[in-house]
């Protein structure tokens, strides 16, 4: 497995690729989903009354995903959410995962990004009518930091993103230099 910047150690990455492995195994589409659409219905739900100008406040220290502003976690909750929704939803269906299509999200604002992130969540929630209930768990795809995982363990794998830019919303709302108006 390659490890790129930023993610986690090797014993870490082990142990959440168990972690999806297992449940991803262990559970049925009907019991994974509110988990995985509830994590979203927050995320969506922290944005309510962040402005533009907030939106576009960057931290001014930390590399990588950590020096973005809100702006940047959205555009890349979307774009990542809805390639991982691709690779769930091939995998499920026992094809391959497409390559990951290019976006168009650079230069919006987070207000202009909201009817995305709904657009993209109201896939996410409607996934039920687009994979089999007994989805292939033979196929695989590699993750850049868990490995390969099967359709559930990469639908479950929404859950961990959305849940950690989710804090990163939070945290970003409580540094200091933050605009609160």
């Amino acid at each position: 497995t390659s490890m790129t910047e930023g993610g986690p150690g090797p014993e870490e990455a082990e142990r959440v690729r168990g972690y999806l492995l297992a449940q991803g195994t262990k559970y049925s589409w009907e019991e994974l989903w509110p988990r995985i659409v509830g994590t979203r219905a927050a995320l969506i739900d922290s944005l309510a009354g962040v402005s533009d100008e907030q939106g576009n406040w960057e931290p001014g220290t930390g590399e990588g995903e950590e020096a973005w502003g809100i702006t940047q976690i959205v555009r890349h909750v979307i774009s990542a959410g809805d390639s991982t929704l691709s690779s769930t939803e091939a995998l499920a269906n026992g094809k391959r995962p497409p390559e990951r299509a290019p976006d168009d999200l650079k230069h919006k604002t987070l207000s202009d990004l909201m009817p995305d992130l709904i657009d993209s969540s109201e896939r996410l929630a409607t996934i039920r009518s687009r994979v089999p209930g007994e989805p292939n768990m033979t196929e695989t795809s590699p993750h850049n930091f868990f490995g390969e995982l099967t359709s559930k363990a990469w639908f479950l794998f929404l859950r961990v993103h959305d849940t950690d830019h989710l804090n990163q919303i939070n945290a970003v709302k409580e540094m200091d230099g933050y605009p609160t108006g």
